[in-house]
């Protein structure tokens, strides 16, 4: 009887050890499932918010390229104006390009406000407190090249300057909806969907 009480227990303790280890195993492997799951749910998360910050940025370029294409075909069309003036329509169309751009001027504070609002020109309005971005300097020298003619004045040199400010706020809107950076962003989005 003794040897069989041995036989007995010695088994009783094997299936108790192998339910400890079949157990343990199910506990590992549990835990890797769940750290598994635990980064693809994080990696989900980062994909979630590099789609959500392409589409804010997106969103502003948008906004920031209508605005600019509606500003960009003013200053082209006061362009064209002061080469091809008829005298007759000349107060017409001086007083439509300014009206143009001057409330172009004042959307576009809305997309790109000025620099260092909080120091300087705190006596006027918050719109106007501070330095204006370039774009908006362009759109602004436009608007004092046009003031400042009259048909007496040489147009063609009024339009060679609008045509240097046309220039240069191609270049700053350029600068600021990065069409470069669009193409890398994407590459960038794409190769973190792999």
């Amino acid at each position: 009887m003794g040897a069989l009480s041995q036989v007995g227990e010695q088994s009783f303790v094997d299936v108790k050890v192998v339910t400890a280890i079949v157990a343990a195993l199910i506990s590992l492997l549990s835990a890797c499932v769940a750290i598994y799951f635990n980064h693809q749910s994080r990696k989900t998360a980062l994909i979630s918010v590099r789609i959500a910050r392409f589409n804010a940025q997106q969103s502003e370029r948008t906004r920031l390229l209508s605005w600019g294409k509606e500003a960009m075909d003013a200053i082209s069309s006061c362009y064209i104006h002061l080469l091809t003036p008829t005298s007759e329509q000349f107060s017409s169309q001086k007083r439509d390009c300014l009206a143009r751009i001057t409330s172009l001027i004042d959307q576009g504070r809305w997309l790109l406000p000025n620099h260092e609002h909080v120091s300087y020109g705190k006596d006027k309005e918050s719109a106007y407190t501070g330095f204006r971005q370039a774009a908006l300097d362009d759109l602004v020298d436009v608007f004092k090249i046009l003031i400042s003619i009259d048909q007496k004045s040489d147009l063609n040199d009024a339009a060679s300057q609008v045509m240097k400010s046309k220039r240069r706020f191609t270049s700053a809107i350029q600068e600021k909806i990065e069409p470069r950076a669009v193409e890398a962003d994407l590459k960038n989005l794409g190769d973190s969907l792999k």
